[in-house]
């Protein structure tokens, strides 16, 4: 950032207005910028209430209408729209979109809202929108979308909402809201370039991680779950083979401090539950926990409650509830663990878990130890596709540091631009 940017962010942050700037009620703005409110540059129109529109009105081919779940900051959410016939689109031709105009959340998250593109256009709205149309020349939607989406104009929104319970908003409420934008809809368009720009590259990113996610999902179904069944160079090995029962018991002293563990469902790892004192704990059997120890959780295993002790972990504690598990040699933790998302270790917890409500299914630990069995490949092999899946999460997780530190510069061009502090040059 230049000296002289840093040094007009500073002043206006302490509430000093520098040369060439004014204060107005919605901020230090530049002085050649206007504020008004948003009936004075826009139409502002409530989606369909009541009978006008209901769930049996959908078909599967028609005119799709967007709903709240479909607002997306970076443009609409094209996945799974209701549609309705031309009959009823005809009879609600009134609440048909153009490109340009804004769509709006009116209930809940009240400062959501996407900009209509081409791909939109002729689109319907649900009742729980409202459109914002602009009726200007002098202003443009791309950037009157972007000024809702900065951090200071949803609080102001989110101060106006009505509602104890949820937050709602109606016409009213969006017509007295004040927008501040610059003289001319050139220099608003070069903003709104930026910040699309922005946007495209964090959404090449984002599609770029969702790629690479199906692709390490495709992956592990193939060199884990189908050579599970059809490579005969993989061995059937029983569990009580690949793994060990670990049993490290401990005697509780009254004032010592203990981490006690949990095992979060849908395999999502072992986590830190409390810090206790040893008079605090009630039940008497606790057991110590070391890095690398499987932890099943025999109450919650048919939802997916089992993982591995990271190092952080390491000494922590867990009740009989939970079985302790550790790898023989010739058998790698790391791939075991990718094992236990295929589905044919699922099937493994299946077949030795009893009971008629899924919250209170029994998991027969001991026979599913003693009697079934995963096929395994050579050690080798095992740590081979080991480091094929741990460079893919590497991977995953630089573009997806990427993409965080992409949003967080969005959001200070945001505040930069959309306030004057920085200008557009306009060609």
């Amino acid at each position: 950032m230049k000296p002289e940017i840093k040094e007009r962010v500073e002043r206006i942050r302490k509430g000093e207005v520098p040369e060439g700037y004014k204060k107005t009620k919605v901020g230090i703005i530049p002085d050649d910028w206007a504020v008004k409110k948003l009936a004075e540059v826009a139409d502002i129109k409530t989606g369909p209430f009541g009978s006008a529109l209901h769930k049996k009105d959908y078909v599967k081919d028609g005119t799709p209408i967007i709903t709240v779940e479909h607002l997306g900051e970076q443009g609409v959410v094209h996945d799974n729209l209701p549609m309705v016939s031309d009959f009823d689109r005809n009879r609600l031709k009134s609440y048909v979109l153009k490109i340009g105009d804004i769509v709006f959340s009116r209930v809940g998250s009240v400062d959501r809202n996407s900009l209509i593109r081409e791909t939109e256009n002729g689109w319907l709205f649900s009742g729980r929108l409202l459109r914002i149309r602009v009726t200007t020349a002098n202003i443009s939607p791309s950037y009157l979308s972007y000024h809702f989406h900065q951090e200071i104009t949803k609080q102001r929104i989110r101060s106006v909402a009505v509602g104890q319970t949820m937050a709602s908003l109606n016409t009213q409420i969006l017509k007295d809201i004040l927008v501040s934008f610059p003289p001319t809809r050139a220099e608003q368009t070069a903003i709104a370039t930026v910040l699309s720009d922005t946007n495209a590259l964090i959404s090449q990113s984002e599609k770029l991680i969702e790629e690479k996610k199906e692709f390490k999902r495709g992956l592990m179904q193939n060199i884990i779950s189908d050579q599970m069944n059809d490579d005969y160079s993989w061995k059937f090995t029983k569990f009580k083979d690949i793994f060990k029962i670990v049993k490290r018991p401990i005697d509780k002293h009254p004032e010592e401090e203990y981490k006690r563990l949990t095992v979060k469902r849908r395999l999502g790892g072992v986590q830190l539950r409390d810090i206790k004192k040893g008079k605090e704990i009630l039940v008497d059997s606790q057991h110590i926990v070391k890095e690398g120890d499987f932890i099943i959780s025999n109450r919650q295993v048919f939802h997916g409650a089992i993982g591995v002790v990271q190092k952080k972990l390491e000494n922590s504690i867990v009740s009989m509830d939970y079985s302790i598990l550790r790898c023989n040699e010739g058998f790698d933790t790391e791939f075991l663990f990718y094992c236990m998302y295929s589905p044919q270790f699922k099937k493994t917890i299946i077949k030795r878990t009893q009971g008629v409500h899924e919250e209170k299914f029994v998991f027969l630990f001991n026979e599913w130890y003693k009697t079934l069995g995963l096929h395994i490949p050579s050690i080798d092999e095992q740590k081979s596709t080991v480091s094929v899946l741990n460079n893919l999460n590497e991977n995953i997780q630089i573009l997806t540091n990427e993409v965080a530190q992409f949003k967080e510069q969005k959001r200070g061009l945001m505040q930069l631009l959309l306030t004057g502090i920085v200008r557009v040059e306009v060609n």
